[in-house]
């Protein structure tokens, strides 16, 4: 129950936290600090996550998508992000 509270806890922290920061910015540097964020929640709250192999590949897919928004902020590594 405890871990429910928690993560509804940050979903609505994290949501308002990064429409207050980055209305109507472009993806960039803001989209790196919130997936920073949801990703030291994330493993956070599954600790166990960190030593699976599957994760860490979607982990390191993910993180060049976001390096990808960051350099060259086009649509194809914008919907690579959101595939990821």
């Amino acid at each position: 129950m405890r871990t429910e509270r928690i993560k509804i806890y940050l979903v609505v922290v994290g949501s308002i936290l990064f429409n207050w920061l980055f209305w109507n910015e472009k993806m960039g540097i803001n989209t790196a600090i919130y997936d920073l964020f949801l990703l030291a929640f994330l493993f956070y709250l599954y600790p166990d996550a960190r030593h699976s192999s599957t994760v860490r590949w979607l982990l390191a897919g993910h993180l060049i998508c976001l390096a990808m928004i960051i350099v060259h902020n086009t649509l194809l590594s914008k919907f690579g992000f959101w595939i990821t």
